[in-house]
């Protein structure tokens, strides 16, 4: 029987380890977009699982599969590793984990990128850590940004194509991160091998388990109710899911193997996993509720960290922002602006988009504020403020709305009324 370590980490973390006391008289790897995948598959079904796997005598490459498990394609051909694979929300790009060799002892751990074919391998990260690295990708749900584990403690997020890498909240420990499919959170494991949620921004950190063994690998569900992750505490490592706010957890898999990387369907009926339970690494896929595993790939080599790809949608990247509802050419101070505020983010196509949020700032007021929800989740493509306020007098205001790198600022407007600190230091009639 194969210890319960993860296939995850049995072919990233320990197999760097055995690389770099290898005595090869190979080259250094070249990395970046010059370091291309052999293209060796011209489409991605709609529906379908990316996963690692070493059936190929390297130490393990990323391949996709239909979600029944027929026809596997290799899509990465490079010495060394290409593991953790992490789908594109339009299923068109693949982030990835590509360990490089850089000298006889040392390999170079970065976050890659590629298409759903294999192809345009590009190098998004440099930490320049060797033998360390950064690993863990996992794209948000609007298309924009890569979250991953950096230098193998601490939770970083970049622009989708490698730009503006800033580290969220300091933690102890914090790897495995996840996005909420809204976009607003993001879970990961933290200290002590606990699953925690946190904002998106880093801040407001919570923890949702507390088993004395470990807890990772969060999985949120399609419909963002439940977490799905594995955790150790009855023994060996078997797959959970919990409700969002960290109840009801409840055990899915009962095996004596390892079980481990849980992915969901993208109707949310099914999780895909990695286990052991076979003598070897294999991808089963069950219901929902634990019922019905089985095995997709029934190969003897070992495989591993399955990912689902998404479901497909009209919806891609948003290319377009503009206020739909903007502010009047006055409003009352200290009073919400009527009618609500609604910000609308579209693709390419015109088409509303899929998760999200929308930032609103108050522009050209010094002094004044404003208050209320300035946070609001894009719902059809659209975020609706109704409670923003502003409590000083001015001319020439302006709100900002942000959604990811896109930015438009509202119409020109004033506002009229007492301000909050005139208001409250008026004398009232007939006070003594």
């Amino acid at each position: 029987m194969r210890s319960a370590l993860s296939v995850s980490l049995l072919l990233l973390l320990v197999t760097v380890q055995q690389s770099c006391q290898r005595d090869e008289a190979t080259a250094p790897q070249s990395v970046g977009p010059s370091a291309q995948a052999v293209r060796v598959s011209p489409a991605v079904p709609a529906s379908s699982i990316a996963f690692v796997s070493d059936r190929d005598g390297t130490v393990g490459d990323i391949y996709v599969m239909n979600a029944d498990g027929s026809t596997p394609a290799r899509l990465t051909n490079i010495p060394r590793s290409n593991t953790q694979p992490s789908w594109s929300p339009d299923g068109r790009q693949i982030a990835f984990t590509g360990t490089r060799r850089v000298g006889l002892t040392e390999l170079d751990i970065n976050i890659y990128r590629m298409n759903a074919d294999g192809s345009a391998q590009t190098q998004l990260t440099h930490n320049g850590f060797p033998n360390i690295g950064d690993q863990d990708p996992a794209w948000s749900p609007d298309g924009l940004r890569i979250a991953f584990t950096h230098t193998a403690q601490g939770i970083h997020v970049i622009n989708a194509d490698g730009t503006g890498e800033v580290a969220l909240a300091p933690t102890d420990f914090g790897r495995d991160p996840s996005w909420s499919p809204d976009g607003l959170e993001i879970a990961f494991e933290g200290t002590a091998s606990q699953i925690f949620v946190m904002n998106a921004d880093g801040s407001a950190p919570r923890q949702l388990t507390s088993s004395s063994d470990f807890n990772r690998q969060p999985a949120w569900s399609p419909d963002g109710k439940q977490i799905a992750f594995s955790s150790g505490r009855d023994g060996n490592a078997e797959i959970y899911v919990m409700n969002a706010d960290g109840s009801a957890q409840t055990r899915l898999t009962d095996n004596p193997a390892f079980d481990g990387s849980p992915s969901w369907s993208p109707d949310g009926k099914q999780i895909a996993f990695e286990t052991d339970r076979d003598g070897n690494g294999e991808i089963y896929v069950m219901n929902a509720d634990g019922s019905s595993p089985s095995n997709l790939t029934n190969n003897p080599a070992d495989d591993g960290q399955p990912a689902w790809s998404p479901a497909p949608t009209r919806s891609g990247r948003r290319v377009d922002i503009t206020f739909t509802v903007q502010p009047p050419d006055v409003v009352q101070a200290n009073v919400a602006i009527s009618p609500a505020i609604q910000v609308t983010v579209t693709d390419a196509s015109g088409n509303p988009v899929a998760g999200g949020q929308v930032k609103i700032e108050l522009v050209g007021a010094p002094g004044a504020t404003l208050s209320g929800t300035t946070k609001a989740k894009l719902v059809n493509g659209v975020a609706t403020f109704s409670d923003l306020q502003i409590d000083q007098q001015g001319q020439g205001y302006t709100l900002q709305a942000t959604s990811g790198p896109l930015s438009v600022a509202s119409r020109a407007f004033s506002v009229a009324g007492p301000s909050a600190q005139q208001a409250g230091s008026q004398t009232a009639p007939f006070a003594e």
